[in-house]
């Protein structure tokens, strides 16, 4: 059985400006929060140790990326061939983070085109590979949008 971990108004506030902006200073955090800096760094220390904080995603702004479409492809590959693969999108793609990835797919790349020709023939390039099975293509536009005010930040129960 998982622990509960409590959490007070102080908590909820940090994990909102945390989620708004993963690199937020601590002397911000602790200004809006009315606490000391190192308040909120045992605090959040706290939050790491009982897993309620174990890491972040963020996306890019697209328009310094020099693309306004994003999208996730996910490439299943032969059997050892997966960094051999890897090491090709890298030198021949504009691929933000390939990575061999467990799961579904045997890699997983996040790549930002200007429009859906480029991802068409980013998407030949990588199928082209003769070691490529399969590749899944997931398009964002827009990028994601959350509204992190209206998230429930309290722990289910078991």
């Amino acid at each position: 059985m998982s622990k509960r971990v409590k959490i007070d108004h102080i908590d909820e506030k940090i994990l909102h400006m945390l989620i708004k902006n993963a690199r937020a200073e601590l002397k911000d955090i602790a200004k809006e929060c009315g606490v000391s800096c190192v308040a909120i760094s045992n605090r959040i220390k706290r939050l790491k140790k009982n897993g309620v904080i174990s890491g972040a995603v963020f996306f890019p702004n697209l328009s310094e990326l020099g693309g306004a479409i994003m999208a996730t492809i996910g490439i299943n590959t032969e059997s050892g061939k997966e960094e051999q693969i890897q090491k090709i999108i890298q030198e021949e793609l504009y691929i933000i983070e390939p990575a061999v990835s467990i799961g579904t797919y045997d890699l997983f790349a996040l790549v930002t085109v200007k429009d859906l020709n480029e991802l068409q023939k980013t998407v030949k390039i990588i199928k082209n590979h003769s070691a490529v099975k399969r590749i899944t293509v997931n398009i964002w536009v827009p990028l994601p949008y959350n509204n992190f005010s209206n998230i429930d930040l309290q722990p289910k129960e078991a």
